[in-house]
């Protein structure tokens, strides 16, 4: 049996142990081991289904140096800690109502009594969960922005590395080029630096395309926008970063690939 096939076989068993817990919480009126094992459950199972081209290409081939870690960590602490927060300042904003500080510090842990079985989809991703209140915000660490919060910090951290190590070919293939002829080097060069530019723009325009849309919530608030803000934002930022990630591993073959001929070439004159 194939790796990848058994992956989705424990996926399954997951997942059907998640469903089961459920229902059992639900014919047992509230159960917290069961509110808590049908949630973690679920989200093991959609992590060992989500696809293994996603953790190699963000984790596996990717040296796990001091870039990664920093960027990976700083920016899963921002999604577990401050997202929430950010999120209901925008709300509150957005609904017309004022916020007003005062000095107040609260943690805690809970668990939701289980939903209709329509909205078990809801009832997994937001239960149980973490909340903190640092005066009039709230901040809630729930399933669902801790798992999409560590695949983001993984392809961030991913992204991030092959940032650089795109910069530091480009830099190498301009002194080669240097070296060989100075003609052919403005045309690589400049095509290789919108190359270059593209992945540093799409990264920008990730770390700011949540500002912008919270820009507009003043006029589009409501319960529906805000959920699927909510949800769908950082799934739209996970396919955005991945799909920027397969794009620089592609450039920076090529690029490593041009600097092997270019390589030879210079060998041979000498």
């Amino acid at each position: 049996m194939k790796p990848s096939n058994l992956r989705y076989i424990v996926a399954l068993i997951f997942l059907s142990l998640s469903l089961t817990s459920y229902y059992e919480d639900l014919g047992k009126h509230y159960s917290i081991p069961l509110s808590i094992i049908s949630p973690v459950t679920f989200w093991i199972g959609v992590g060992l289904a989500v696809p293994f081209t996603f953790y190699e290409e963000s984790f596996y081939k990717v040296k796990k140096g001091v870039a990664y870690i920093i960027s990976a960590l700083v920016y899963l602490s921002f999604h577990i800690l401050l997202y929430g927060i950010f999120y209901n300042i925008v709300l509150t904003e957005g609904l017309g109502q004022r916020i007003v500080f005062y000095p107040f510090f609260s943690t805690g842990f809970g668990v939701a009594v289980p939903t209709p079985p329509i909205l078990f989809p809801y009832w997994v991703s937001t239960s149980p969960g973490f909340w903190i209140f640092i005066g009039p915000f709230e901040s809630d660490a729930t399933p669902y922005s801790i798992f999409v919060g560590i695949l983001l910090s993984m392809l961030l951290g991913a992204n991030v590395v092959r940032l650089i190590n795109l910069r530091s070919l480009v830099k190498d293939l301009k002194r080669s080029l240097t070296i060989l002829t100075a003609l052919p080097t403005i045309a690589v060069v400049s095509g290789t630096s919108c190359c270059l530019s593209f992945p540093s723009i799409i990264i920008y325009i990730v770390g700011i395309a949540s500002g912008s849309i919270y820009s507009l919530l003043g006029v589009l608030a409501s319960p529906l926008f805000f959920s699927l803000s909510y949800f769908g934002l950082p799934i739209g930022s996970l396919l955005l970063l991945f799909i920027n990630l397969r794009d620089m591993n592609k450039w920076i073959d090529k690029l490593e690939k041009n600097l092997g001929i270019i390589s030879k070439q210079i060998e041979n004159k000498r």
